[in-house]
């Protein structure tokens, strides 16, 4: 598995180093002081806000890695090798839908759209209709943010709310580890049982390289609105 730079370290982001830097060293001076607050100018403070909503993405996207290599290294050998795969499973689909809500807030926070309506029910749509006419570039990416991760979000419902994830290999797997079938068989279930795995894995991954892949834009596209707002480091 390739390792990738983090979100948080896009060019786009440069700038906010010094301001970032600053708002560090004065909450360390806030806890030093015992609660004695230190005035935060308005850059540091978008700046804290920025790279909080970024890393929420890096962090998700650190979990969906996680879920898959476990998949991808499942082996038969494990005695509940079903099971452990069903778990992981679930995990990454638990926490993919969370990856659409975390880019439609990094939106609002970096065109400093109105926070109140941040907070609300229906703020992805309120973030999408503030965008559409100055930066239809943004919610073009948005959207198809959310056609990645809409085709699995039936499935992560049910899951969250309902039943097991399950497929009829699986249940295959599960049957045979449960009634003891295989072990003279001629049919190779270990080996079929690793290929199972191994492509869920493959497909999973592809799934965590799209949604990179969109976030990427999506900082791209935050690049002129950054700019800007950053153009003198702080004194």
């Amino acid at each position: 598995m390739v390792n990738r730079p983090a979100f948080i370290e896009h060019p786009a982001l440069s700038r906010f180093i010094p301001h970032l830097q600053s708002y560090a060293l004065k909450g360390l001076q806030e806890l030093n002081s015992k609660g004695e607050p230190f005035n935060i100018t308005e850059k540091e403070l978008y700046a804290a806000n920025v790279f909080e909503r970024i890393g929420e993405l890096d962090n998700s996207v650190k979990s969906l890695r996680l879920a898959m290599s476990f998949v991808f290294n499942l082996k038969n050998t494990h005695e509940d090798a079903p099971d452990v795969y069903r778990y992981h499973y679930e995990n990454f689909l638990l926490r993919l839908t969370g990856i659409v809500d975390r880019a439609h807030q990094l939106v609002g926070i970096s065109l400093l759209l109105d926070p109140v309506k941040l907070r609300k029910i229906g703020a992805n749509e309120f973030i999408v209709k503030s965008v559409a006419s100055d930066y239809p570039e943004l919610g073009k990416c948005l959207n198809r943010l959310k056609v990645i991760v809409a085709k699995h979000r039936i499935l992560r419902n049910e899951i969250a709310h309902s039943k097991a994830f399950s497929t009829r290999e699986l249940g295959l797997f599960s049957a045979i580890r449960a009634l003891k079938i295989g072990a003279d068989s001629e049919i190779k279930i270990d080996e079929l049982m690793d290929a199972y795995f191994s492509k869920s894995a493959t497909e999973l991954g592809l799934l965590v390289s799209e949604i990179v892949r969109e976030i990427e834009a999506l900082l791209d596209i935050l690049t002129p609105v950054y700019e800007p707002l950053f153009s003198e480091v702080p004194s």
